[in-house]
């Protein structure tokens, strides 16, 4: 939706969610806007111009202008409980001068997500202004911060009254040792760079829960593993990275028989010998996601019988996604007949 109009109370008055990408070229739109006095999620990307430099002093203080008038415009969104900030496109940066103060007037807001890459600003005592302001939020229960391990430490670093179910953090040594003292997690996605899990024994009520291995030494994914298997209350689990996982078979398998709850699992960028560690999902399981990470060559064909793990372990299947794996003598066409004719209840199969 553009931002033409200050008065989008009066033109949409029981709007509850909105969606807009206001353009940098267009001002500041914000400081006399009236919002709808229902909303209770919002999303607003400010849109960049195509030719817009990271590094130009003017754009960069464009845009604080803009989401500083805009945090404070929403001080009358007294419903509001979801709110997503960013910049289109992402890649973008919004320095330490923005504050969230404004924000501590919205009693019910429960999730905030942020794509501004803080770190950049290298302004460190305004980094933790801002994180003294967030930390003001006590009803927040989801907090996405991407890539900014040292705004998530400074977030966990006690006192703090966090509550957070959700969290999503680049990799730092302090945010991992402080991780503990957020019990109440539930979701976290996190870039484990330097393969450490040893924290996830203390988070024992995580339900939903991905690891992305990026830029990294090797990893003791062994000791990943054992550090997983406490995690015994999981239902979602993923495994990322951006070079080939190296762990075999078995050692998944030893790991995923001691998450009985589990109901899906996404596993990116591996190579997968066999797929014999599907015997070991809970029967329950409703989606997995298995990503090669390059195409196969020859001899890295899986024999038509591997289907058989699938078929015979996962009843309940309901999603399936097979990207760059393939089987012997068998076309994409023969695979999804061969699956779907085996898992009565499976909606979707998605073979890539």
């Amino acid at each position: 939706m553009r931002m033409g109009s200050k008065c989008l109370a009066a033109r949409a008055p029981n709007l509850r969610r909105l969606s807009c990408w206001p353009s940098l070229l267009a001002g500041s739109p914000f400081a006399e806007t009236r919002w709808p006095a229902q909303l209770t999620d919002l999303k607003v990307s400010v849109a960049l111009p195509r030719r817009a430099h990271l590094g130009d002093a003017a754009i960069i203080d464009r845009v604080t202008n803009q989401v500083n008038a805009l945090l404070v415009s929403l001080a009358q969104l007294t419903q509001l409980e979801r709110l997503s900030l960013g910049t289109l496109p992402s890649s973008y940066f919004v320095p330490a001068a923005i504050t969230f103060a404004p924000l501590a007037s919205l009693t019910r807001l429960q999730y905030l997500y942020c794509n501004f890459p803080f770190t950049y600003s290298r302004d460190l005592a305004a980094t933790a202004a801002q994180a003294e302001q967030l930390k003001a939020l006590t009803t927040l229960r989801e907090l996405l911060l991407f890539g900014e391990a040292e705004m998530m430490a400074l977030l966990l670093s006690p006192p703090h009254g966090w509550k957070q179910q959700e969290l999503c953090s680049g990799w730092s040594e302090e945010v991992l040792r402080l991780l503990p003292t957020v019990p109440s997690l539930t979701r976290l996605r996190l870039n484990l760079r330097d393969g450490d899990a040893t924290f996830l024994r203390e988070l024992p009520n995580l339900t939903d829960l991905e690891l992305s291995f990026y830029s990294r030494p090797p990893v003791d994914y062994a000791a990943v593993f054992a550090a997983l298997q406490q995690c015994t209350k999981l239902t979602t689990l993923g495994l990322r990275g951006d070079k080939q996982l190296e762990f075999s078979s078995d050692a998944l398998a030893g790991c995923l028989h001691r998450l009985p709850l589990l109901g899906s699992l996404r596993v990116d960028c591996a190579r997968f010998g066999s797929l014999s560690f599907i015997a070991a999902l809970p029967r329950q399981l409703r989606g997995l996601a298995l990503r090669s990470l390059a195409p196969p060559e020859e001899g890295d064909f899986l024999p038509f019988a591997e289907l058989d793990h699938i078929k015979s372990s996962l009843p309940g299947l309901e999603r399936l996604l097979l990207d760059g794996i393939r089987f012997e003598g068998a076309a994409k066409e023969a695979v999804a007949e061969a699956l779907r004719a085996g898992l009565p209840k499976l909606e979707s199969c998605e073979l890539r």
